[in-house]
């Protein structure tokens, strides 16, 4: 995977302007509080991720005065692939690569491995699942790019599934409002399944190194364990590196579920099957 070889920032956070060249594997910022340290990071979690940790809006992060502001990144060794990411005051990001403009942002993700650890983190044993959830979302989509535009999809779908459930409360179903809701829940199970096999193939592959890594920090006292519940009851068994037949499998199953709770989802107005109801948890031996 192709590292990052240089970094500029123009009307990032307090940075008027700013050229970091990366010449090593390690690279140690060292300064007073308040020097910028952290916003240099920032900036490389964004280029890399397309989030920071510190904040979602993107007006925190252009310079006081300022109405834009704007990352430029090099990748690899000979520095030949230029990539930026232009902020907007009112909102609104534009991707680049190589002096062109991209159709989406999320097109930048895959450029170069970033992973983002901060005191922030604590919250993913002590906060809420959600928080658990979007960690192993941003996992994913280091591993896969392509997991972005299907959570993207799934999340919008759910809005709209959502918001129609709450607009018919608990009256009887008519044709049409069923057949809509039928049309909902088979596009929702085709992507809520995709979602449930990437996350728990991810948590898969996690799970063996994050185990190795707490037993060499406890001296072999303790056992870490990433466990992946989801939202939906799925078959049992199932490979999630098979291909499409367990996927038919998983999809089959989430659908079944979303209609069988639809009169309850009409009562309650919120949809209460799907990779949004999933949990990461970590056990510490077996607790």
């Amino acid at each position: 995977m192709p590292s990052l070889s240089r970094l500029e920032l123009q009307h990032f956070r307090s940075y008027r302007k700013a050229s970091l060249q990366v010449e090593a594997n390690r690279v140690i910022f060292v300064g007073a509080n308040g020097a910028g340290k952290s916003n240099l990071l920032e900036a490389v979690e964004l280029l890399g991720s397309l989030r920071s940790h510190r904040t979602s809006n993107d007006a925190d992060l252009i310079r006081l005065g300022a109405t834009c502001g704007w990352i430029h990144g090099w990748i690899g060794t000979d520095g030949l692939e230029h990539i930026g990411l232009y902020l907007r005051q009112r909102g609104g990001r534009q991707g680049w690569r190589n002096q062109q403009p991209l159709s989406r942002q999320m097109d930048l993700l895959g450029s170069f491995r970033c992973v983002c650890f901060s005191s922030l983190d604590l919250a993913l044993v002590r906060g809420e699942p959600v928080l658990r959830r979007q960690w192993l979302d941003r996992v994913v989509l280091q591993l896969e790019p392509t997991y972005g535009e299907l959570l993207s999809r799934y999340n919008r779908l759910l809005r709209q599934r959502s918001s129609l459930l709450r607009r018919h409360g608990e009256a009887s179903p008519r044709h049409h409002l069923t057949a809509l809701l039928d049309a909902y829940d088979q596009q929702m199970a085709n992507l809520g399944a995709r979602l449930h096999r990437r996350r728990q193939r991810a948590l898969l592959r996690l799970d063996p190194l994050a185990r190795s890594w707490q037993k060499r920090l406890s001296g072999e006292q303790e056992i870490l364990s990433l466990l992946y519940h989801p939202g939906t009851e799925l078959p049992p068994g199932l490979d999630v590196d098979q291909g499409n037949r367990d996927l038919v499998a998983w999809q089959e199953a989430l659908r079944q579920q979303l209609a069988h709770q639809r009169q309850v989802e009409l009562r309650l107005g919120t949809c209460r099957i799907g990779p949004q109801r999933d949990e990461v948890m970590l056990q510490l031996d077996g607790q």
